[in-house]
């Protein structure tokens, strides 16, 4: 086994996520007024993430990879409910926000579209695009060749509902899907049908479809899709509960009167199957979501009082019990799953505009005075008290989380006061970041930017930002090419690469490519035998056994496998990944890791990206206490 690597690039291919590690929280102080005005900032500390009503995503995982069934999940964060399903034949009417006030505009690659105006078919349209416009008197349907036009428009129909159909029989490649054309350029290809909808004069765009196909395209964006690979499957617990979360959720609405649902967030997040923001069609929906969905198909919760489905409302993370609501509040152990960021959180916060604004006077304390009973510190904020030096100001726990963008009201604070030792040790721990994933010093303004992240609790973002950013790649594939290669890389080749991991190509798969090369294996004789005893001294740092020398060469020779799928046996192998989970606790953490965490980071890697691996690890708190200690 290899004992060190001196370079950011192999160090980052050894990531593991710190988010198994359990976070070891910040002491929440007690608040006291001062005799004189402090300075208005005060250290903030949380949990949880969201409303907390209902179901946490998180709470559901950790739930999960602790055995639980998708029905005791559900049986617990949906109280006065049972399982119940819904007519297999159900269609949802999905409100598409982003064309509010816009003209529908409507693509098909394959096939024609058939149009029907409040019900009633009308003839079909030739064009590859349709758009829908309104007047006073109706609307106004035209034709074109793409969905900039030109537009040729047919005569005003007296309709207020337009219903766009792909003819071609339906199918499963994005070809054969509608394609929507949104009001900034953006694509996203739908199943089912589109509507042009006028409602009270103003323009609406609204997806009709079946509604196993609209929860392939909800649920992979309100869960992460790999949960359903941890703990040897377990996870996809977590997935089957939120497929029959948001189907209920979904069919509990009715929101409009011309759809029952819509896209953002004040609903579920809905982006279509496919989607084109500029890099080119990305597929929305997932294999481990999708497996989730058909294993819950036609599932739903109902309400044991009367039957009706429940509107199922989730959120990211509890904190560690519920809030209670609609749904009885409940403990949520499952919330300290370790990977969850937001079980516990910490962020300074600068009231000095917000002190200024209540125009009384200098802030003298600000404490929380009411809380709903149910967890630590006494549970979310219901009341929080400010006292001002001319009188005081009662706010909401909701409403002091929303005026500053807290992730929750479940919160505590400390004293007020400055926070120039406390920016003094985020600038300590940016430098260690930049260290870690640049292998240079950052500059003063990058310190005092990645400080500022750091103390709002956005730790996370900047990790993210280093490992995922063009400096950090450039490192990356000039070490690969010194590691594979033995030379430093060329230009066109690294601009290359660079921009594949912008694309979002994965390190696993440059790595292979590299490997993988005629360059490499022209650097081994071209001789399989010697290019097999190559790949295990570069990826596995030991000699070639015997056996596994002659497997894989003879894959080799006999043409089984290319170049390519060799490398990524190695890469994929549980030898390798073990050695990048023990390397970068040693690199990383400075110590061993325990028999769970190993075994968990080895079956992770085969579902998460290194670099997001590396982003967790370093914005733990285990990382941070280490470097800042």
């Amino acid at each position: 086994m290899i004992s060190s690597w001196r370079n950011p690039a192999r160090r980052l291919l050894a990531s593991v996520a710190a988010t198994a590690l359990a976070t070891t929280g910040l002491v929440a102080f007690a608040s006291t007024p001062a005799a004189a005005a402090p300075d208005p900032t005060v250290t903030v500390n949380g949990h949880g993430w969201g409303h907390g009503r209902g179901m946490g995503q998180y709470g559901s995982l950790g739930y999960a990879l602790d055995g639980w069934t998708s029905a005791q999940i559900l049986d617990h964060f949906y109280g006065g409910t049972s399982a119940g399903t819904v007519d297999p034949e159900t269609w949802i009417d999905v409100r598409l926000l982003s064309f509010d006030g816009e003209a529908t505009i409507v693509g098909l690659a394959e096939g024609q579209m058939g149009v029907a105006a409040d019900g009633v078919d009308e003839p079909a349209i030739s064009s590859d695009w349709v758009r829908v416009t309104w007047t006073a008197d109706g609307a106004v349907i035209a034709g074109g060749p793409s969905c900039d036009g030109p537009w040729t428009e047919r005569p005003v129909l007296a309709a207020d509902r337009i219903e766009i159909t792909a003819l071609n029989g339906g199918g499963e490649t994005r070809d054969t899907h509608l394609q929507l054309c949104e009001p900034d350029g953006d694509r996203q290809w739908v199943a089912g049908e589109v509507h042009a909808v006028r409602n009270g004069g103003a323009p609406r765009t609204v997806n009709a479809l079946d509604l196993e196909d609209y929860l392939r395209g909800v649920v992979p964006l309100e869960s992460p899709a790999y949960w359903g690979g941890l703990g040897d499957g377990a996870g996809l617990a977590a997935l089957e509960s939120q497929s029959v979360a948001a189907r209920s959720y979904a069919v509990g609405e009715n929101r409009y009167a011309y759809a029952e649902t819509c896209d953002s967030t004040s609903c579920q997040v809905y982006r279509g199957l496919w989607r084109d923001t500029g890099g080119g069609p990305q597929q929305q929906f997932q294999a481990f979501t999708d497996t989730a969905i058909a294993n819950t198909s036609d599932s739903v919760r109902r309400w044991d009082a009367d039957g009706s489905v429940a509107r199922t409302e989730f959120s990211s993370s509890t904190g560690g019990y519920t809030a209670g609501g609609v749904f009885p509040a409940v403990p949520d152990a499952g919330d300290a799953t370790p990977s969850n960021p937001n079980h516990d959180w910490t962020v300074e916060l600068d009231l000095a505009s917000w002190a200024a604004s209540q125009g009384l006077g200098d802030l003298l304390d600000i404490e929380v005075t009411g809380r709903n009973g149910l967890g630590e510190d006494g549970g979310r904020a219901t009341e929080v008290t400010a006292t001002f030096s001319n009188g005081s100001r009662v706010l909401t726990g909701n409403q002091f989380r929303l005026a500053f963008g807290l992730r929750s009201d479940w919160f505590s604070f400390g004293p007020l006061g400055g926070e120039t030792a406390e920016f003094a040790l985020h600038e300590e721990y940016t430098a260690a970041l930049y260290q870690l994933f640049l292998n240079r010093e950052a500059t003063a303004a990058e310190l005092a930017a990645g400080a500022e992240e750091s103390i709002e609790g956005r730790r996370g973002g900047l990790t993210t930002s280093l490992a995922v950013g063009d400096e950090w790649a450039g490192v990356v594939i000039d070490q690969l090419y010194i590691d594979a290669l033995r030379r430093p890389s060329d230009a066109a080749g690294r601009a290359h690469w660079v921009a594949r991991i912008a694309d979002g190509a994965r390190i696993r798969d440059v790595s292979i490519q590299v490997f993988g090369s005629a360059e490499y294996l022209a650097a081994n004789n071209n001789d399989p035998r010697t290019y097999v005893a190559a790949l295990y001294r570069d990826l596995l740092g030991r000699p070639a056994d015997p056996g596994g020398l002659d497997a894989w060469s003879e894959q080799l020779i006999s043409g089984a496998l290319s170049p390519g799928e060799i490398v990524a046996g190695f890469v994929d192998s549980y030898e390798y990944r073990g050695q990048r989970v023990d390397l970068q606790y040693d690199l990383v953490l400075r110590r061993a890791p325990d028999a769970g965490g190993r075994e968990f980071w080895i079956t992770r890697l085969l579902v998460l990206d290194d670099v997001r691996l590396a982003a967790e690890l370093a914005a733990s708190d285990e990382y941070f206490a280490r470097v800042t200690g």
